[in-house]
């Protein structure tokens, strides 16, 4: 991936051929094109995610002499492997009778918008709604996150579990999977998500619209705390909205391992 593994796979491994993975929004991520044009150019080939992502790197790129090609090839994901992982037997600490669970899953960062789901966690309690909200992950903002939640009283309601080696069995068994995320270079988890065919609320960064169809296998809403709690409601207050999305899903099959393969193994043979 970007930053530290490229710099060392530019400099320090001798190959014949070479390719590195970009899988976030370059611009959005903060990354510099002037470092690191000369490790970029050590490759073949340059692989992002999304087509939102290499957008994001031939922008950056602009008027710079940058001459790997680039080519989209979609993070893995393993139907098969995900069903499997998630019939793991699971319970949410502290769990409150006829809560709602709301789960969401990323590093505990400032680009995952998890203090967006904080403030939104605040609003659905004030309306009286009967919820608890688990995230699964570990980062650098655990200690703001937990300043946040202490402040806003949330302590018995919104909870950092932490990394999981396996978050697919609390996946499979919230009620709700919520992304807050301020940007993505695709969206992996709102894939497994729609895979493990839960109702899906996600902020609309560019790759969610080629993941979530808005109002048919999720909602897509308005990156702010209001929004976010105004689809979470949605989905409590009507059932039939939440039977129609994993209806949806249900019909849906993905094969993006296929394809993904099917682009890696060419490479290879190149």
């Amino acid at each position: 991936n970007q930053g530290f593994t490229t710099y060392f796979t530019a400099t320090k491994i001798q190959a014949a051929k070479k390719y590195t993975w970009l899988n976030t929004d370059y611009i959005k991520a903060g990354y510099n094109p002037n470092f690191d044009m000369y490790f970029y150019n050590q490759f073949n080939k340059i692989i992002t995610v999304s087509n939102e992502a290499k957008q994001s790197v031939i922008q950056s790129f602009n008027n710079r002499n940058l001459l790997p090609d680039i080519e989209i090839i979609k993070d893995i994901s393993d139907t098969t492997l995900i069903n499997n992982l998630s019939t793991e037997t699971i319970s949410f600490p502290d769990s409150k009778e006829k809560s709602i669970k709301i789960l969401s899953v990323g590093r505990l960062e400032k680009p995952k918008g998890f203090k967006l789901a904080i403030d939104s966690c605040k609003i659905l309690i004030n309306k009286g709604y009967n919820i608890q909200w688990y995230i699964i992950g570990e980062g650098k903002e655990r200690k703001s996150l937990e300043k946040l939640i202490h402040h806003n009283k949330l302590d018995n309601t919104f909870f950092l579990l932490g990394y999981k080696e396996n978050p697919y069995p609390y996946m499979k068994s919230c009620d709700i999977y919520v992304q807050t995320s301020l940007f993505e270079g695709l969206g992996l988890t709102l894939i497994e998500a729609s895979i493990l065919q839960k109702p899906i609320v996600t902020t609309n960064f560019p790759t969610a619209h080629s993941i979530i169809s808005h109002n048919k296998t999720g909602l897509i809403c308005e990156m702010n705390s209001q929004s976010i709690a105004e689809s979470i409601s949605n989905y409590i207050d009507n059932p039939q909205l939440k039977q129609k999305i994993v209806t949806n899903l249900k019909m849906i099959r993905n094969n993006d391992k296929e394809i993904s393969l099917q682009k890696i193994y060419k490479l290879i043979r190149q």
